[in-house]
Order: structure tokens, then C-alpha cells, then sequence
């Protein structure tokens, strides 16, 4: 109703409007179907939305972020959750200096002394920085490092022994006249220990003779060559003949195949060995290195006369010494000798120089057996007045040929 009492549902021309409850008439008066209600007058439903899901789906959880792609940072797999694709990352600690410099000085082996320092010095740091409260990166790396410094300092002491016992250890062709050793060399182990001559030893290497061969001669030639020229290095070294026992051997090892031939190896080493059980620990060289000038001049004075000794018993050595004694003599009387040796070098040239005519006349008769002549020349042996001389120089007064038959007078 409006305020002058007419009915709201009028129109403009006074008609009423139909009310909606009775339905609506159609032209012809009769009321038009109700659009709400089914056709047996029941409710009608709800029209439905076409982009609705089905009625039994459950709509996916609303969240505040969006998918990432795949591959992308902040995608999230099942079991573990993941920052989003912009949340901020943490930062990442400094790596310690001390163990990079660590690690780079123990990759260069020779220098392990820093490599161990800058090790144990980053490790520490480390740790005292991270109770500080700032953590740094590079534990792994000072560890690596000192474990390298310490490979290094290992492969320096292996070093040292080899370099030590290889020197101490050489072979026996690496040797020099003069050296003792321990070992006795063989095919095998041609390997054998320096040692002091006055310490118990297997060899002393009296010489280093080179072969005159210019190309290999063989096992067999070279041994022999190799005999011979460590003959002449023997009496070289030994220049007392009277020094050299029959204890003392001589030894030697020369080159047995081509291939140390080609190798450069043209020499034989000489050494020496007394097999006598009870020998005294010391070196026999008796040369110019080790006489006295008055020593080494009375050896050459009689040299020839103790090398005749060593001869056979034969008419060539009768007639060989028999030439010698003249010399001998003219040796004994133009050197000057000490106060000491004057009087006992003047008593052997005398003995000498009384028994020459003995000599000769042995040397001279080729009818009698040279046994008995040998024989009737044993009461003119000077040896006792040699002795006295070498006694007053200080030289060996026993002669190691004494039991043979002399032929030194």
C-alpha cells in the first residue's frame, strides 16, 4: 500500500499486477505452470554449475604458494620439505688459508716441513675459531696436507738410509785401493759393507787393473789377464815380500759377460784375504803410502834378492842371483843409513859380499844335481843378519819362506 491507500501491486493504469503466488495466467485465463516445481508439483533442484566438480570430489587443499616446474629450486618431493624457490640460502663459511697452503706444500714432496707446519697450525685454527663462534671450511684439506707432509718426510728418511747403506753397501767394483769390506762377494750379491782395515774383515781390494783386451775376450781370457796383472798389484801393494805369508790370498773379479764389457766395465778389481784363523784385524799394505823413505829404500835395496827366494830351486835362479848380489851390495853401501840400522846394514853387506863366490861358482857348475848345490849354499844364508836390519827399520824380521831352501846369499 501506498500512503493514499492504493494497492501497491497497481499498475500505472489502475490494473492490479498478478501476484506471483497464484501463478501466473496465461492469455487466455488459465494459470501458467510454476517454473519452481516439477511437473507432479514437487520442488525443482537447484540449477547446476557446469564447471563444477563431481559431487563426490574433495576440492585440493588451499595453500599460499604456487608450484614450482620441475627441476626448479623449490620444488617438493615427498618425505622432505623445501624451501621456496626465492627463500634466502645461508651463508657459506670461509675456507682456512693455513690448510689450503697445507694441502698445495704437500702435493711439492720436498717441501713436507711446511706442509706439516701449515697442517697442524690450520687445524688448530679451526678449531679455535669454531669454539669462537666462526666457523671456517678446510679441516679436510689441513688433514690431507699433514698426511702428505708426513708421506714426504717418510720418503726423505728411506732416501737417506738408501743413500747411506749405498754407500756403505757399495759393490765390490765400485771399491778403491785401500778399502776393506765384509762379505765375501759372490755371482749373486756382488754387494759388500765398507769397514775400518783394523775391524775384523773378508777382503782389502789391493788394486784396480785395467784389461788391455779392446774388445770382450771372453770369461775364460779375462780371468787369466786378470790373474796376472793382480799378481803384479799384490807385490805392488805388499812391497815386503817378507810381509806377504802364505796366509794371504789373493782374490779377484773381472768382468764375465759382454754385457758388462759394453757397459764400460774393462777393469778387474784385486783384493786380498788372510784365511789365518788367528790373523790380527789389520791392513798389510806395505808401499810408498806407508814405508818410511829408509824403509822402502832397504826393501829396494834387497828386493831382488827376496824375490829370487820365491823362485824355484832351479839353475836359472843360481845363475840370477848370482848376478844380483854385486847390486845389492852397491845399494846397501851408497845410502846413508840411520845410527840405529848402520851397524847391522854393514854386518849384511859383508856376509853378502863374503858369500858372492859361492854363488858363482854354483851358478857355474852344470854337472852337479842343483839339489846339492842348493844344499852346499845353505851354510851362507844371510837371513839372520837381514833380520837384524829390518828389526833396527822396524820392518817384518820373519821370513815366511824360511823353511825352503835359501837363495838370498
Amino acid at each position: 500500500m501506498t500512503a493514499d491507500g492504493a494497492d501497491a501491486s497497481e499498475g500505472s493504469n489502475g490494473s492490479k499486477a498478478p501476484d506471483a503466488s497464484l501463478g501466473s495466467e496465461g492469455s487466455d485465463g488459465s494459470k501458467a505452470p510454476d517454473a519452481s516445481k516439477g511437473p507432479d508439483g514437487s520442488e525443482s533442484p537447484e540449477p547446476r554449475d557446469p564447471w563444477a566438480p563431481p559431487g563426490d570430489a574433495v576440492p585440493p587443499p588451499v595453500t599460499d604458494r604456487i608450484p614450482a616446474p620441475p627441476g626448479a629450486l623449490g620444488v617438493q618431493f615427498p618425505g622432505r620439505a623445501y624451501p621456496g624457490p626465492f627463500s634466502p640460502q645461508p651463508a657459506r663459511p670461509r675456507t682456512n688459508g693455513l690448510a689450503v697452503t697445507s694441502l698445495v706444500t704437500g702435493i711439492l714432496c720436498c717441501l713436507w716441513p711446511a706442509a706439516i707446519a701449515f697442517g697442524i697450525s690450520g687445524l688448530v685454527q679451526l678449531r679455535r675459531r669454531a669454539r669462537a663462534g666462526y666457523p671456517q671450511a678446510g679441516q679436510g684439506l689441513a688433514v690431507a696436507g699433514l698426511v702428505l707432509g708426513v708421506v714426504g718426510m717418510l720418503l726423505t728418511a728411506l732416501g737417506i738410509v738408501g743413500l747411506v747403506n749405498g754407500h756403505s753397501s757399495p759393490e765390490l767394483v765400485q771399491l778403491k785401493v785401500g778399502d776393506c769390506f765384509r762379505n765375501q762377494p759372490s755371482i749373486l750379491d756382488k754387494r759388500v759393507k765398507l769397514t775400518p782395515c783394523t775391524t775384523l774383515h773378508d777382503g782389502e781390494v789391493s788394486g784396480v787393473v785395467t784389461l788391455t783386451e779392446t774388445e770382450f775376450p771372453g770369461a775364460g781370457p779375462a780371468q787369466a789377464e786378470a790373474d796376472r796383472l793382480c799378481g803384479i798389484s799384490k807385490n805392488a801393494y805388499v812391497y815386503d815380500f817378507w810381509a806377504q805369508s802364505s796366509t794371504l790370498l789373493e782374490y779377484h773379479q773381472a768382468p764375465t759377460t759382454r754385457t758388462e764389457w759394453d757397459l764400460g766395465r774393462h777393469h778387474a778389481v784385486c783384493y786380498l784375504r788372510d784365511i789365518a784363523p788367528d790373523a790380527v784385524p789389520r791392513s798389510v799394505r806395505c808401499d810408498a803410502r806407508t814405508l818410511t823413505a829408509d824403509q822402502l829404500s832397504f826393501l829396494s835395496s834387497i828386493r831382488e834378492l827376496d824375490w829370487d827366494a820365491r823362485k824355484p830351486a832351479d839353475r836359472a835362479r843360481l845363475q840370477q842371483t848370482a848376478k844380483d848380489l854385486l847390486v845389492i851390495r852397491s845399494g846397501l853401501i851408497l845410502k846413508t843409513w840411520p845410527p840405529a840400522a848402520q851397524g847391522s846394514t854393514a854386518m849384511l853387506e859383508w856376509e853378502l859380499a863374503a858369500d858372492q863366490p859361492f854363488w858363482r861358482t854354483a851358478a857355474a857348475d852344470t854337472t852337479t844335481p842343483v839339489d846339492q848345490l842348493y844344499a852346499g849354499l845353505a851354510g851362507h844364508d844371510p837371513t839372520q843378519a837381514e833380520s837384524r836390519v829390518r828389526a833396527a827399520l822396524g820392518l817384518t824380521v820373519q821370513d815366511p819362506t824360511a823353511a825352503k831352501p835359501s837363495a838370498e846369499a
